[in-house]
């Protein structure tokens, strides 16, 4: 329910973008699954959000955080990784790097951008070096400055078409999943 809860957040942040985007809830594909997937003008995103009370550390490809109790007290520490094994900022970026893939196959070879937002009001980015994704934020209005900042590069037709793609690759890999 904490998850769910913080990609609703998310996604209230969002509502100020225009109707030109489009916002995909629960993506899966062969690499797995993200919670978002944002299709716009200015181009398109994979994101990933975690609902915890916790300080983030990144560095390259080592995340952890520290669990912090309601006084912000250090209660324990853990690796930043999903059921796999995988940091969260590779979870989104398999699935990210995968999607690229299939949007190329399909004749649009754009870059699909990534972030990993941590959407408790408590939760903070202590350390961020090398994260190999394009953001780590526990501040959504930083996800939109980062995602505004692109110049538009896809027309209305053509983010359409990737949508409905993005829509297909789900819908194979969900039922290959049941």
């Amino acid at each position: 329910a904490a998850g769910v809860e913080g990609e609703d957040a998310l996604v209230r942040e969002l509502s100020v973008l225009s109707d030109d985007w489009l916002l995909v809830r629960g993506y899966q594909n062969g690499r797995g699954e993200t919670d978002h997937v944002l299709v716009g003008p200015r181009g398109v995103w994979a994101i990933e959000v975690k609902r915890r009370r916790v300080r983030l550390h990144v560095v390259g490809d080592r995340w952890w955080f520290e669990r912090l109790d309601r006084r912000a007290k250090l209660v324990g520490t853990a690796w930043a990784v999903d059921g796999g094994g995988r940091t969260w900022g590779r979870q989104v970026g398999d699935v990210a790097r995968d999607l690229a893939a299939w949007l190329a196959h399909n004749g649009y070879p754009i870059r699909v951008h990534t972030a990993v937002m941590l959407m408790h009001e408590h939760a903070v980015v202590a350390r961020c070096e090398r994260p190999a994704v394009d953001l780590v934020s526990a501040r959504p209005d930083l996800l939109l400055t980062a995602v505004l900042a692109r110049p538009p590069a896809l027309s209305p037709r053509t983010r359409t078409t990737i949508a409905d793609l993005i829509r297909r690759d789900h819908r194979f890999h969900a039922a290959r999943r049941r």
